[in-house]
């Protein structure tokens, strides 16, 4: 929790706590906010009452209140400084809120780090994906009026749900200190996954182009914009067939949000044919003494065009048809030269092969 704090008076013993209900992605969410002053405190409220409107925000009886989250404000000697430490508090409040959300919600659904915004032509989820600066709240805002999911966190269900998580724009100011702002054009029911769109944001003027990935490529673009993917069952499979609703994810380079015409892009953008299985297994009777090889634990792990593709606490690794074959025997102990014999592959090519699936602890000498 950030908080700009100043050591209070030595007689302030008395610190109020007030509570605020939400409702967040479907789950209620119980805020307590608490500071030595309660002229500072009830401005705070109100303040987060207002910018979280489209969450239904209500009050809540102290006697019966389970904290979730917490909003703490500091001692704040001038109006100067309660404004700051307002701001601040609610800009630190919006990252708890989506850690509660994302705790209650990593065994059900995909999360992913994304804006999400209705499409103007069919009424379908554009999920906006990329790190901090890659535009995503720009492109919330701009496409607000389609309709308004998140701008934060995208969670989506094994039936290309999306949830609505209407939490307030998150705006960095002159001053580097965001401002939480309260959106318009929200959505208050699930909505169906459209497109899932990997921002690329350049600085120079461009015209905006789309290229549609195949599934490694949408894995590979993917994956390091999730949160604890791993926790899910079959996590691979889960977001495999997400991307596959989609015809493929697809990478938007463009320099300015504003110049974007999202349905008229991927009207042109031919989808992928995404398909994959489960990674097979293929046992290898270790017969050969020395060294054995086994599989590192992993959470799940699919083939596509030959290639097996593993996920590790959230980490992905992308094997080519000669290190699946390897790693595909590698479900029970098995030594090199067995695996040689049962691949056909070359033993110099089976060693070399098994010390970099060793390196990246896909796998494990026993």
């Amino acid at each position: 929790m950030t908080s700009v704090v100043i050591d209070p008076p030595p007689d302030l013993d008395v610190v109020p706590v007030l509570h605020l209900s939400i409702v967040a992605a479907g789950d209620v969410v119980t805020i307590a906010f608490s500071g030595p002053q309660a002229d500072v405190l009830r401005r705070c409220v109100h303040e987060a009452t207002r910018v979280w409107a489209a969450c239904d925000p209500a009050p809540v009886d102290a006697d019966v209140a389970h904290a979730d989250a917490r909003c703490l404000l500091g001692y704040a000697v001038g109006a100067g400084d309660s404004t700051l430490a307002i701001r601040s508090a609610l800009t630190q409040l919006s990252r708890d809120v989506t850690r509660v959300i994302v705790q209650r919600r990593e065994r059900s659904h995909v999360l992913l780090h994304a804006a999400g915004v209705l499409s103007p032509g069919d009424g379908r989820c554009v999920v906006l994906v990329g790190p901090s600066g890659a535009g995503k709240t720009t492109f919330a805002r701009t496409f607000e009026r389609n309709g308004y999911l998140t701008d934060e966190l995208v969670l989506v269900d094994s039936g290309g749900a999306v949830l609505p998580y209407p939490k307030p724009f998150s705006v960095v100011t002159v001053d580097r200190v965001k401002d939480e702002r309260a959106p318009t054009w929200s959505v208050r029911t699930p909505r169906d996954l459209g497109a899932l769109i990997i921002l690329e944001r350049v600085d120079e003027p461009t015209d905006p182009t789309v290229t549609r990935l195949d599934l490694a490529e949408s894995l590979a673009s993917l994956v390091p914009h999730t949160s604890r993917l791993s926790s899910l069952s079959d996590p691979l499979s889960h977001l495999g067939g997400l991307i596959g609703r989609c015809g493929g994810a697809v990478r938007l380079r463009y320099s300015e949000a504003a110049d974007v015409d999202l349905d008229e892009l991927l009207s042109h953008c031919d989808e992928k044919d995404i398909r994959f299985t489960r990674a097979g297994d293929d046992p290898c009777r270790r017969r050969s003494h020395g060294d054995a090889l086994v599989r590192a634990p992993y959470a799940d792990a699919i083939e596509t065009r030959g290639a097996v593709i593993i996920l590790r606490d959230d980490e992905l690794f992308q094997l080519s048809a000669a290190a699946a074959a390897v790693w595909r025997c590698c479900v029970t102990a098995a030594a090199a030269d067995d695996i040689a014999t049962a691949t056909g592959l070359a033993r110099a090519q089976v060693r070399q092969l098994a010390d970099r699936l060793v390196g990246l602890d896909v796998l494990r000498r026993t």
